[in-house]
């Protein structure tokens, strides 16, 4: 008993589920009457969609009805009631604008991200690049480092260098005074040498003349006394 009490309940409320998750909506569309004059009698040139573009030429004395012109290819002039008439976009056709909207940003967002894409890997080539020429900066500074040092020990060595040559100038400058003081004490050595040969020639020749002018003393015999 209790089971088919069960089964009438579920089926009396499955048809009301059913209507309840079967939801419509009310269509917002409107269409406006364009007549050829203020009178509510006067001819209806023709309906607009709601959502229509028009330009307001003029509004009547009572302010109720307003002169347009349609946007559209035949350029129709007629009245239209004010309060059909709205500053803004309808939300069906401001919804429309912003689906576009979208769209076209869907459109762009792929080459954005493409190039977003590109950006990232260029920026990581540059921070590559970055860090080696960071490195090679310092290996740079290094290597100046080193040349400096070297460059002073080389001044250094060049200074001592121009000292030595310096020194060696005057040394062989000396050499050469030396040298030359020899050869002067040379030749005067041979001069005095000659002078003395000349003089000791001199002095037997004339020693040889005067011989011959000299005569020997006879030498006193001494006797030896006897004790």
């Amino acid at each position: 008993m209790k089971r088919l009490w069960l089964l009438a309940c579920i089926v009396l409320w499955l048809p009301f589920s059913v209507v309840a998750e079967s939801v419509r909506y009310v269509s917002d569309v409107l269409w406006v009457p364009v007549r050829t004059d203020v009178s509510s009698s006067a001819r209806t040139i023709k309906h607009i969609k709601s959502g229509t573009v028009v330009s307001v030429l003029g509004e009547s004395d009572d302010g109720k009805l307003l002169n347009v012109e349609v946007q559209d290819a035949a350029k129709t002039r007629g009245w239209v009631t004010k309060r059909y008439l709205l500053s803004d976009p309808i939300a069906k056709m401001e919804l429309k604008q912003l689906k576009n909207t979208m769209a076209a940003l869907e459109s762009k967002q792929g080459p954005m991200v493409e190039n977003f894409a590109k950006l990232k890997a260029t920026i990581a080539t540059l921070e590559s690049e970055k860090k080696s020429l960071l490195s090679q900066k310092k290996e740079v500074e290094t290597r100046m480092g080193k040349m400096e040092s070297a460059s002073a020990q080389g001044l250094a060595l060049y200074n001592q260098n121009e000292q030595l040559k310096e020194l060696n100038s005057s040394l062989q400058k000396q050499v050469a005074d030396i040298r030359q003081e020899n050869q002067l004490l040379k030749e005067n050595h041979r001069n005095e040498g000659i002078k003395l040969g000349l003089l000791a020639v001199a002095a037997g020749g004339f020693a040889g003349f005067l011989l011959p002018y000299v005569k020997p003393r006879g030498r006193k015999q001494r006797g030896v006394r006897l004790r």
